[in-house]
């Protein structure tokens, strides 16, 4: 939901899909670009009759997702797309998750609400652990709390779990162009961008 605080929706095909299993994320997006349509949904139960040209998935969905099951966003994505569409998506580090994470607190602070967000990473599970503070700004009130994992994915990760699919090689961007600065703390994200083969 939170990446409509960036786009310019009033671009956006009218026939786009957005899908987000969190209810509240939905009635962000919603709140911020209610001409498109949305559904509360995992990606992975997703279903369409349509095939569509680009699929975006940012804010780092991909390491919502266990190792062993990631192969299946792949597949569920390529068979999402037209023939000549585009996969995108970007996604927290291996490194960033390992040596960034731990200690890390971000606050981000918008006209009705408060996110905390602090970082740690569990080694022995190789998880990385974000606990999400949500609060009204005008009485302080506390909305919900939240615990995300997020599983750390290496470059080297998603070449090999492609090379499974109907997808050529990835298409990385520059690291630096998704440097993610915010109150108190720094991240590393990494995009990419991927053809179906027959594309």
């Amino acid at each position: 939901g939170g990446i409509f605080r960036h786009w310019d929706c009033s671009h956006l095909d009218p026939l786009s899909h957005g899908i987000d299993p969190s209810s509240e994320m939905i009635a962000f997006a919603r709140s911020n670009c209610p001409q498109i349509y949305f559904e509360e949904v995992d990606l992975l139960e997703f279903n369409s009759i349509n095939k569509f040209d680009w699929i975006v998935s940012t804010g780092n969905a991909v390491n919502y997702i266990a190792p062993d099951e990631r192969r299946k966003f792949f597949e569920k994505a390529a068979d999402l797309l037209a023939p000549t569409g585009l996969l995108y998506f970007d996604f927290d580090t291996r490194r960033d998750i390992e040596e960034f994470w731990p200690g890390q607190i971000r606050i981000e602070k918008r006209s009705s609400f408060r996110l905390e967000a602090k970082y740690t990473y569990d080694k022995k599970r190789d998880v990385g652990v974000e606990k999400q503070y949500w609060s009204e700004t005008k009485n302080k009130k506390d909305i919900f709390y939240e615990t995300h994992h997020i599983y750390p994915i290496s470059p080297a990760e998603i070449v090999r779990d492609l090379k499974e699919t109907k997808f050529k090689d990835p298409i990385f961007c520059h690291p630096e162009d998704y440097k993610f600065v915010s109150d108190g703390a720094d991240f590393l994200v990494l995009g990419c961008i991927v053809r179906l083969f027959n594309g």
